[in-house]
């Protein structure tokens, strides 16, 4: 049975939930991350400092000490610790803020608190090959080959995320300016373009998508009952794409992201127009495509100029 005193560290963790999810309108998945490493931290700092009764009582001593020794749980694996380590201190900032904006506390304790630098790998993505032989596939005339098409299309087109995808509805989409507002993270509006390619594709899903639509369903992506596709089924059904198109990575909506950016970039793109249209609240983050350009730019370098590499 859970102490008074831990369900007391809880409540306000279950508020700041509740914030993320109904007034900042994050992510389910976003909003999980959070939940699991706050809950984390409060079980550790009762472990080693069961006196803590409610956040009042916590003290900088307190909050280095447990952020330690859940980083020190896998010493063999340092990236995966400090990587783990940056995401708790993360949400311990986060959520502190919440703290001191409801008067839950006086100080932000973790305004002191670096976030540990760890190493950080470039993005799988696929080539503009491997894109053409995706969606050169033959289709088996079933209408969720034709959505499944129109989603390979539209995520290589315009970059969107996969929880974004599938809240888009008809009444989002300008045909004739091949534009789509999106809501992102955050419950933030943006305006995507996207090509005349995935143009068509929707076209042609849009031909048949009445065969699955439920009659009250606006949503421009509905699975096999009518209804909104929710981002699991998504990943379903690029996953088999890709190993039927013999795709030498695991297909996710999220590479697709990945590639439309790279390509982007690599065709000349300002990146604060890429960090606009995917959405990025941080040039920062837009930024590790440049690298990832720069890593394919190498590469073609090596394979093409014959004084590349000595013998």
């Amino acid at each position: 049975m859970v102490s008074l005193e831990t369900d007391l560290l809880h409540e306000k963790v279950e508020d700041f939930v509740n914030y993320l999810t109904y007034e900042k309108r994050y992510s389910p998945h976003t909003v999980k991350s959070y939940e699991r490493d706050l809950c984390h931290f409060i079980q550790s700092l009762k472990e080693n400092f069961p006196e803590v009764c409610s956040w009042s009582d916590v003290g900088e001593r307190h909050l280095r000490q447990v952020i330690r020794v859940i980083s020190c749980l896998d010493p063999d694996k340092k990236d995966l610790s400090n990587r783990s380590r940056a995401r708790l201190v993360s949400s311990l900032k986060s959520f502190y803020k919440y703290l001191v904006l409801n008067g839950q506390v006086s100080v932000n304790l973790m305004s002191d608190i670096k976030t540990p630098k760890f190493s950080t790998s470039l993005p799988t993505y696929l080539t503009y090959e491997q894109f053409e032989k995706l969606v050169s596939l033959p289709l088996d005339e079933t209408p969720q080959s034709y959505r499944d098409r129109a989603i390979v299309e539209l995520i290589f087109a315009s970059g969107v995320r996969v929880s974004e995808l599938v809240g888009i509805r008809m009444s989002d989409i300008d045909f004739e300016k091949m534009e789509i507002r999106i809501i992102g993270k955050g419950n933030k509006e943006r305006i995507v373009p996207f090509g005349s390619y995935s143009l068509q594709a929707i076209f042609e899903w849009l031909a048949v998508r009445d065969v699955l639509v439920a009659d009250d369903c606006d949503y421009l992506f509905v699975n096999r009952f009518g209804n909104k596709m929710n981002p699991r089924a998504v990943q379903i059904s690029l996953k088999k794409m890709g190993l039927n198109a013999e795709i030498p990575i695991k297909l996710t909506p999220h590479k697709l992201r990945h590639s439309f950016a790279t390509e982007m970039l690599a065709g000349g793109a300002d990146i604060r127009v890429v960090q606009e249209i995917l959405g990025h609240t941080s040039l920062s983050i837009t930024q590790i495509y440049l690298h990832l350009d720069i890593e394919r730019l190498k590469s073609v370098y090596n394979k093409a100029h014959p004084l590349s590499s000595v013998e």
